[in-house]
């Protein structure tokens, strides 16, 4: 089997195939696909490969993929390297069946990675005639990324939030952020400001009903928690510091955190630079049960830095919460399994995002700095550079005081892995100019909102809040 460029008009001959580029969004768009409507058997391949590349500037390799269709395969994407007069391809990127309808991003990281060497995209068939895979806006990036969507990764942890067995997690390379806590506390130390201290444990905390059975890297190993039993108090809140790491323009915090208990208070990450306070990058404020849960948190630091776990005590004494396997990893975290609960606005499509037809302008997405000076940022929050795209509204004329814009999600499910119950949304924005307006996210019920009212928001920010990305969760049950 070939790859074959087509377009929507051309090509699309079951509701299976994408009915417009991703490029432009039209059915005159071109892209490649592979459409399983021509004869096939099952396991038959199409490949297709890049020129040598040449050069190691590229960090980052971004492209837009469609998988749909019931009888739709697999999609893998390999980097081929010369090994000692050996052809050598290494397998970076892979999902298997329907995807989405839609067009998606996908993305590996090239750090590091040594020239010359060659990108293979291949399909790998299925029996059956409705199944097609299409490949648009494949582009070499200069920032670095990783690997998205997380399943993509061939090395890729389902998720399991049970403890895992003794060679489910990988050993943690040497780091001062980088612990799993088995021998010592690595580069970590006390914080002699706070009201008690974390402490290294293993199998069961101290204290029944509260804290993990086990550590998460073997089951047997050591973790480290805070015991709220006598003599801690309510309130009382212990930190733990890495120690110094180096700037990053991006990097993901990855951890196993267990909070269970019924007193369960909260647990925080902040980061912490030379010259200023602790930032709050992360907070975990309700009981999950007795399993390790994972987190990721994206770190930019234009400074050296250092990482703060900051627990604080609920208002009895099961309330302990431990940590487990910290690590920075070079790229920003991958997002959530679930793309649809996920934007970052670097898709041309904003991720199904819409204008509200019967507000007074609109948003508009962009990279960079905007068109007004002392306004607005100057880098995207994904990437942190002039690369990654964001959406603002330009409140320069013709507009007026009290001109609305509004953006509207595409209508989202409660999350089915939650089994019901509280959910959170979290985001960055910025908020920067001496004639700064207000922002306010809603939650609404309904598939046609336009102009309808919206009542109460949910979250609300008034003013000027400085040229810099803030984060904000609003949760709800």
């Amino acid at each position: 089997m070939d790859w074959l460029v087509g377009s929507g008009i051309q090509t699309r001959t079951s509701y299976v195939g994408p009915a417009v580029d991703h490029t432009f969004g039209t059915p005159a768009g071109r892209y490649v696909y592979v459409d399983y409507i021509y004869p096939h058997e099952s396991g038959h391949r199409a490949q297709l490969f890049s020129e040598t590349v040449l050069s190691d500037f590229a960090q980052c390799f971004r492209f837009y993929y469609y998988m749909n269709g019931p009888d739709a395969g697999d999609l893998i994407l390999w980097i081929g390297q010369d090994n000692a007069g050996v052809y050598t391809p290494y397998s970076m990127w892979q999902l298997s069946g329907a995807q989405s309808n839609d067009w998606l991003e996908g993305t590996i990281s090239l750090r590091g990675l040594i020239a010359p060497y060659n990108l293979l995209f291949e399909t790998v068939l299925r029996s059956g005639l409705s199944g097609y895979i299409a490949l648009d806006d494949i582009e070499f990036l200069q920032f670095d990324c990783g690997t998205f969507p997380l399943e993509a990764d061939p090395s890729y942890n389902d998720g399991s939030t049970t403890t895992p067995s003794p060679t489910t997690q990988p050993p943690i390379p040497d780091g001062p952020i980088n612990c799993n806590f088995d021998q010592n506390l690595c580069s970590y130390v006390q914080d002699t400001t706070d009201i008690f201290d974390w402490s290294q444990g293993t199998g069961n905390t101290p204290t029944q009903n509260t804290g993990p059975n086990g550590d998460h890297t073997t089951g047997i190993g050591k973790y480290i928690f805070i015991e709220t039993s006598t003599p801690t108090l309510p309130g009382d809140y212990a930190v733990i510091m890495s120690g110094v790491s180096p700037t990053t323009r991006g990097s993901c915090l990855r951890f196993w955190y267990s909070m269970y208990g019924s007193y369960i208070q909260r647990l925080e990450v902040l980061i912490k630079q030379p010259s200023t306070n602790a930032t709050l990058l992360w907070k975990q404020d309700t009981g999950l049960g007795s399993a390790w849960y994972p987190a990721a948190v994206d770190i930019i630091s234009d400074y050296d830095f250092q990482i703060y776990f900051n627990a604080t005590a609920g208002s009895s004494y099961t309330g302990d919460i431990a940590i487990d396997d910290v690590q920075l990893i070079l790229g920003l975290c991958p997002p959530p399994n679930d793309q649809d609960l996920f934007c970052s606005f670097e898709d041309d499509l904003a991720c199904g995002y819409q204008q509200d037809n019967t507000d007074d302008f609109n948003w508009i997405q962009t990279s960079g700095g905007t068109s007004t000076v002392d306004s607005g940022p100057t880098y995207d929050h994904t990437y942190g550079t002039t690369y990654g795209r964001y959406m603002y509204t330009e409140s320069s004329s013709p507009r007026v005081k009290n001109d609305k814009a509004r953006l509207i999600s595409r209508p989202y499910n409660q999350y089915k892995s939650t089994g019901g119950g509280y959910e959170c949304l979290t985001f960055y924005y910025h908020m920067y100019g001496a004639s700064m307006g207000s922002l306010n996210v809603y939650r609404t019920s309904g598939s046609d909102i336009e102009g309808q009212p919206l009542g109460s928001s949910i979250w609300s920010m008034y003013g000027d809040q400085g040229n810099q990305w803030h984060i904000a969760q609003v949760c709800w049950f």
